[in-house]
């Protein structure tokens, strides 16, 4: 779930497993200081779409799509990551940032810092998932880079959370040292 900077819209995941599976991004607005009822978000609804997280302005909503690059394709693709702007009060086209934040491999959970660094999660070498993070310097992103250890391990670290100053990061640990069950919560402090 993803609630807006000025807390007056929301959008969150809405699965249904049974079947073939499917997965979409709602939308809920407050409108006159009440929520009004959920809607398939603007952009969603064709596609699976999960994992929406807003930019620190509120002007960007980042997700998870396995969507195809072109418009008039219908075959589905790995999950990359996406982005809609707000335009005009209205959420406009979705674009998808390209390399190095997508690759042939599935990219998920995104979270942006103030700094248009972008935090996410992805397999990357001998290790299960991984945070990474693409920072964003002289108007590009660099290439992705597993965040070091305490965050990442040999198990499984996804979910982040990034701190809009990126002063400290929340992330689901799956498998790790010390668990206390099988996925657990963690912060970790810059």
């Amino acid at each position: 779930m993803a609630i807006s900077p000025s807390g007056d819209e929301i959008f969150y995941t809405l699965q249904y497993l049974g079947g073939r599976g499917f997965s979409t991004i709602m939308q809920v607005k407050k409108i006159n200081g009440k929520w009004a009822k959920p809607e398939v978000a603007s952009f969603s609804g064709k596609f699976n779409d999960l994992e929406p997280a807003f930019s620190p302005d509120g002007n960007k909503l980042y997700f998870v799509s396995n969507r195809p690059l072109a418009d008039t394709a219908t075959k589905t693709k790995d999950y990359d990551i996406w982005f809609v702007e707000k335009r005009s009060n209205r959420w406009d086209v979705t674009k998808n940032p390209g390399t190095p934040i997508n690759s042939h491999k599935d990219e998920f959970y995104p979270s942006v810092a103030k700094s248009g660094n972008i935090y996410f999660t992805k397999l990357m070498g001998e290790n299960d998932e991984d945070i990474v993070v693409c920072k964003f310097q002289n108007n590009k992103y660099d290439t992705a880079v597993s965040l070091p250890a305490p965050i990442n391990s040999k198990g499984a670290e996804f979910n982040a959370f990034i701190d809009p100053d990126e002063k400290f990061i929340l992330f689901t640990g799956y498998k790790r040292k010390g668990n206390y069950g099988t996925g657990d919560l963690f912060i970790s402090f810059r």
